[in-house]
């Protein structure tokens, strides 16, 4: 509840600073209105609420462009099994952090674990078609004599 009331207490100083004519304030009040926000996601990602934590870092990706907010946004998605979603901001990451190479390195793998994960899922979909083979009754006795 604490961290609700920090993000909506940003929000209006944003809203609020957005409004002066001085463009430093609007800026400062801006980027802690995106900090407000990160503090939240990361709350959120804490609590296991995977999809909220990943507005929110959007969100603050919106309030102050730091790649990491997409990287961050990603790795909520993947943990989320949005895996569309994921791959999309893990993508974007790439596009707008050029200096960072660990940070490219890890949403790289991260993309190729989105990727194996999809071949996963795809095999299993495609053996789960096909209906279980029955152990054999000789098989099907012992157990239920071992049972008895």
């Amino acid at each position: 509840m604490r961290w609700r009331l920090k993000f909506i207490a940003a929000l209006v100083v944003t809203i609020v600073g957005l409004g002066s004519p001085a463009s430093g304030a609007a800026s400062e009040d801006t980027h802690k209105a995106a900090m407000g926000a990160l503090e939240l996601a990361k709350h959120h990602y804490r609590k296991e609420h995977f999809v909220k934590a990943s507005k929110l870092f959007l969100e603050a990706f919106q309030l102050d462009p730091n790649p990491g907010f997409l990287f961050n946004a990603g790795r909520s998605l993947q943990r989320a099994f949005k895996l569309d979603e994921a791959q999309k901001s893990f993508e974007w990451y790439l596009r707008v952090e050029k200096k960072d190479q660990r940070g490219r390195r890890r949403a790289k793998m991260h993309l190729s674990e989105i990727r194996t994960t999809r071949l996963q899922l795809a095999r299993a979909r495609k053996e789960g078609a096909n209906p279980a083979v029955a152990p054999p009754a000789s098989t099907a006795t012992k157990i239920s004599k071992k049972a008895a």
